[in-house]
């Protein structure tokens, strides 16, 4: 069996658990976690962290993200190096 994380980043984003094998099939969904500091909001690396490491993940793969007309290239991923490092902690190659 093998297990992928598939990441739709950004605030309004999700989590999504997919076993690959021996027919595709999601067995679990997550929103997006997300943390305030005041009008600042980001991804809440430890709730990533205790619900990936407890599924068993083999891989990784992101939404192929562009930015939009009008929109920063930053801002584009500002969310994929903080699930990229989680992941990289618990040592998930993507």
């Amino acid at each position: 069996m093998s297990r992928v994380l598939g990441v739709d980043p950004g605030a309004s984003g999700a989590l999504a658990i997919v076993e690959t094998w021996p027919a595709p099939r999601v067995l679990d969904i997550m929103d997006m976690p997300m943390v305030s500091f005041g009008k600042l909001k980001i991804v809440d690396g430890r709730a990533v962290v205790l619900w990936a490491s407890m599924r068993g993940i083999d891989r990784i793969t992101f939404e192929n993200v562009h930015a939009m007309p009008k929109q920063g290239v930053s801002s584009a991923c500002s969310f994929c190096g903080t699930i990229g490092g989680v992941l990289s902690a618990l040592r998930v190659l993507g």
